[in-house]
């Protein structure tokens, strides 16, 4: 058996893609179709990395001869039990501490006064002094009267305490989590 044989019944007997090896091995996903179809060998540093995947020695690799594959201790090998169910966790837990964060925001904002600035334009007529007092020279024509009123609402308190970047970053995840299941879904109907 070649070892573009052995390579092929290894990585089916785990039930992983050609993409998923190439990912554990720092390679593209041509290489290991082609060493798969023996059009070309891996070198010596990525064998190595093979074995410790495959959880089989380098000799069983190697040697043509060897028709058995020889496990190698649990403690050495680097491989993985199950990629895609971890994967399908992080990406889990990416949207739930998304909305964790988005949560504990709103909850803030309910509870933790903001403030939101009303702006009015004001005229000379329109301050009136008591008695008919006519209204003094240095009160300008035109002003801008601003008013600070306390709120309690999500994007004034994000502003107010300037926390957008934060809750981008729950969006971020959020979103990262949903299209990378959604990505996985597909990979594995494909």
């Amino acid at each position: 058996m070649t070892i573009g044989e052995k390579i092929y019944k290894l990585r089916k007997a785990k039930g992983w893609s050609q993409d998923y090896v190439a990912e554990q091995l720092g390679v593209s996903r041509q290489a290991v179709s082609r060493w798969e179809l023996d059009e070309s060998a891996p070198e010596l540093q990525k064998v190595y990395k093979l074995s410790a995947l495959f959880s089989v020695s380098c000799d069983y690799l190697l040697n043509a001869q060897t028709e058995e594959p020889m496990a190698i201790s649990p403690e050495t090998s680097t491989a993985k039990k199950h990629p895609k169910h971890m994967k399908k966790w992080a990406f889990v837990l990416s949207i739930v501490f998304g909305v964790v964060i988005l949560g504990t925001l709103a909850v803030l904002s309910a509870v933790v006064p903001s403030y939101m600035e009303s702006k009015q334009e004001v005229s000379r007529e329109d301050i009136g002094f008591a008695y008919d007092i006519p209204t003094p020279d240095w009160v300008p024509e035109k002003d801008v009267m601003t008013t600070r009123i306390e709120v309690h609402a999500f994007l004034p308190f994000l502003s107010t305490y300037h926390l957008f970047w934060l809750a981008g970053i729950a969006v971020c995840l959020i979103i990262y989590g949903i299209v990378s299941l959604i990505s996985i879904k597909i990979k594995i109907k494909a």
